[in-house]
């Protein structure tokens, strides 16, 4: 069975890129694995975003929301609500544009990381279970996927967490073993730009709002409906 993902988003005032973010986001997790969950934190925005944050959760089953009414800051919300996520690994956005292929990327080199611990595990105790120690060591980052060349990869907490920095996007993944330990991995991550665009003129009424992110959904999306983390 295919490991569980959380994808984390701490967004403020991102009403302008969100829908088209999350779309992405259901676009793609699919092809990684059957069990995932998009975890959308607002951030105290003061635009339209909640709104469209909410639209997204009542449209797919995969799309969970938080609301704080006032900012605590991209790396505190996080933490606040990373121990929500239900996934045995997170992924969470730290800035800049999503990017389908640098998702994508950054699991493959989960999946070669997991699988050169699995078989360091077994070389140490055969009767250990394979991939259960989740690692980056010298020895996986020998093995880095060829799509993920473009990929600046730093190691944190020790090995046991990754930042990926690409062209367009930004993430941290780590396994749900590190929870404890993730306020100190966001800290050492300088502070992201943030999945935001500038709040539109008042005057904007909200109807204009709402018919500005009535972006088409991707064809996939009618089919990511039918399935949620846990299923």
């Amino acid at each position: 069975m295919k490991p569980s993902l959380s994808v984390l988003l701490s967004v403020h005032n991102a009403q302008a890129v969100l829908q088209a973010g999350v779309h992405k986001l259901l676009d793609t997790l699919p092809e990684l694995t059957n069990r995932f969950e998009v975890l959308i934190i607002d951030d105290g925005s003061t635009d339209a975003t909640s709104e469209v944050a909410y639209d997204l959760a009542r449209d797919f089953p995969q799309v969970k929301v938080t609301r704080h009414a006032t900012a605590l800051g991209w790396a505190a919300a996080l933490a606040k609500q990373a121990r929500c996520a239900r996934g045995e690994f997170l992924m969470i956005h730290c800035g800049g544009a999503i990017d389908a292929d640098e998702v994508v990327s950054l699991w493959r080199m989960r999946n070669r990381m997991a699988a050169a611990a699995g078989a360091h595990t077994n070389a140490k105790d055969k009767a250990g279970p394979r991939g259960k120690s989740w690692r980056v060591d010298a020895q996986s980052q020998t093995t880095v996927p060829p799509a993920a060349g473009k990929i600046q990869f730093t190691q944190l907490l020790g090995g046991k967490c990754l930042h990926a920095r690409a062209p367009k996007s930004n993430f941290l993944l780590l396994g749900r073993g590190q929870l404890e330990r993730l306020e100190h991995s966001l800290a050492a991550i300088p502070r992201p730009n943030w999945l935001e665009a500038p709040a539109p003129k008042r005057s904007h009424s909200q109807q204009a709002l709402n018919k500005q992110h009535n972006l088409k959904s991707p064809s996939i999306l009618g089919r990511v409906r039918n399935f949620t983390l846990g299923e």
